[in-house]
């Protein structure tokens, strides 16, 4: 009993992973295969089919065409059906066999070396006993394919319109293999040219080699972006960590300065303000103290005048007058302070503030700028190729020249918006255009990355581009801000960036193999370290920092 519940669980497992149609969940019965290489049973599909008014595969909803014919005439998927019938076959070949040692369970293994069937019990036996522990045991489904005559995957396959007639032409004009009936009836020449199956399967099997090949490259390709996005994706994220951190550090330093000065300034306020508040109060203590004894002196001279006689008046007056000449002598109307206290902000600061801000977001670090030493070598002709023209060899105005590394030469023909490749005794070899730009290419400086790429700056498309030794362009630098008329570019492979100088900007930009911005090395001037209207220029990896 174990080893027929084995079995089934084989089969069950085969159901659900490959034999098991998409809609009705049940095993496949007479499977079909869409455009899309999904597949389903003939009845699911054509139920399917009668619910829409274009029909769709249910698994990713492409849409696909029913012959006039119906759905049995669309195309049976032969692997399926192959694998329905080993199935088929395995279960009712070994559903009722019996161990041929114990003869009392269901069969699950073939020993090789003793060319006997065990149940699973005396499978593990066998495997136990020192004589037999090594040998070597295959489930009867293994052993089956091993020992068939004829393959299910290699049986012939019988013509759904003949009953009875093998497969054995295959029709050009209708692309659907045929019997030998087809041929005469269906399929006759000459309106149909059909020939051997084995034929057309070797020509077609060698144009799906080609596909996988195409496709494996193309996966290839694919890796190789995904890996430099990944790259990118990691430097990104690096870039944008440090560029907060830095962002907020500088406004902490800023806030804590702000934050020192306001509170100087609220110091100096309160010293000014206590030291005016003092003054104003003394001030207003003196004057107090003065109208008292103003006020007292009034009312003695006005009981004077009220009650006492001519000599009482003549006798008091001189004592009043020398009391109220007593007094400390005190400028009344005088004020010690102003009050005019207020906070006056600076314009500019806040001017500046609001317009330029306090910093902004650059996709790399200043550097300082390196003086390096002047160089004056001189030179002496060689040796010299092509003419002004414009057919192959010929040049009008050759703005660039680099050494590829199997030391042919490639040449940017400006004047004729072209690249030419030439060997190292300078005979022509090809030349190409760049036709995927907006505008007319306009090649000025030109740098070999490898054996298959060359970077070029774009005169015309104001761009930097990196394509192929056909043309085809794999990567484009653009700018609008910072890339207005690029000249020249050299590559440094140690840092991984492109340092490109434009006439327009006057200055040398630094650009990473992603095409991102990353500094300006050179600012316009006429000074040491400085650049005006840089046109071209040229250097080593190694040297370029």
């Amino acid at each position: 009993m174990g080893a027929a519940l084995s079995g089934r669980v084989v089969h069950k497992e085969m159901d659900d992973r490959f034999l098991q149609c998409p809609i009705c969940l049940e095993r496949f019965q007479k499977p079909k295969i869409l455009p899309c290489f999904h597949s389903f049973c003939e009845t699911c599909i054509a139920s399917d089919a009668e619910r829409r008014k274009r029909p769709k595969c249910p698994l990713c909803r492409k849409t696909f065409m029913i012959p006039k014919a119906g759905v049995q005439a669309m195309a049976d998927n032969q692997l399926l059906n192959n694998l329905l019938e080993l199935v088929s076959r395995s279960e009712s070949k070994y559903g009722g066999k019996m161990c041929e040692s114990c003869s009392k369970y269901p069969v699950a293994s073939y020993c090789i070396e003793c060319g006997q069937s065990f149940c699973t019990g005396c499978t593990d036996s066998h495997g136990k006993i020192r004589v037999t522990r090594n040998h070597k045991l295959v489930t009867m489904e293994e052993f089956e394919i091993m020992h068939s005559d004829e393959s299910p995957f290699m049986k012939p396959v019988i013509c759904p319109s003949h009953e009875g007639n093998q497969l054995k032409l295959y029709c050009r004009t209708c692309e659907i293999p045929i019997c030998l009936e087809c041929s005469v009836y269906e399929h006759s020449k000459p309106d149909h040219d059909h020939e051997e199956i084995d034929e057309a399967a070797a020509l077609t099997r060698s144009k799906v080699e080609d596909l996988k090949s195409f496709l494996q490259r193309e996966i290839s390709t694919i890796d190789r972006t995904m890996t430099l996005l990944t790259e990118m994706t990691k430097e990104l994220e690096e870039a944008n960590e440090n560029a907060g951190h830095d962002m907020g550090d500088h406004f902490t330093k800023i806030r804590l300065q702000i934050d020192q000065q306001e509170q100087e300034l609220q110091e100096e306020l309160e010293r000014e303000y206590g030291s005016r508040m003092k003054t104003l109060k003394a001030k207003l203590e003196k004057l107090k103290k003065l109208r008292g004894n103003y006020d007292g002196c009034r009312s003695f001279a006005e009981d004077l005048l009220k009650q006492s006689n001519e000599v009482g008046i003549l006798c008091l007056e001189k004592q009043l007058d020398e009391r109220v000449k007593k007094f400390p002598e005190e400028d009344i109307e005088q004020i010690p302070v102003l009050v005019a206290l207020k906070f006056e902000k600076s314009k500019s600061v806040e001017k500046k503030v609001v317009k330029d801000k306090l910093g902004k977001i650059v996709t790399g670090e200043r550097k300082k700028k390196r003086e390096a030493p002047l160089i004056c070598p001189t030179f002496e002709l060689f040796s010299s190729f092509g003419k002004h023209g414009e057919d192959d060899g010929q040049f009008h105005y050759p703005d660039g020249v680099a050494i590829m590394p199997d030391g042919n030469l490639v040449v940017a023909d400006t004047g004729n918006g072209r690249i030419q490749l030439f060997d190292r005794d300078g005979e022509f070899l090809k030349m190409f255009t760049i036709p995927e730009m907006e505008d007319e290419v306009v090649p000025m400086a030109i740098e070999v990355l490898n054996q298959d790429e060359l970077i070029v700056s774009d005169f015309a498309n104001k761009t930097v581009i990196i394509c192929d030794l056909e043309g085809k362009v794999k990567m484009i630098f653009w700018d609008e801000d910072r890339l207005k008329r690029p000249c020249g570019i050299v590559s440094c492979d140690r840092k991984g960036v492109f340092y490109i100088s434009d006439i327009t900007t006057n200055c040398i930009q630094v650009f990473s193999r992603y095409g991102s911005f990353r500094d300006t090395m050179a600012h316009e001037g006429d000074g040491d370290g400085e650049v005006l209207r840089p046109a071209s220029w040229r250097g080593t990896a190694a040297g370029a920092s």
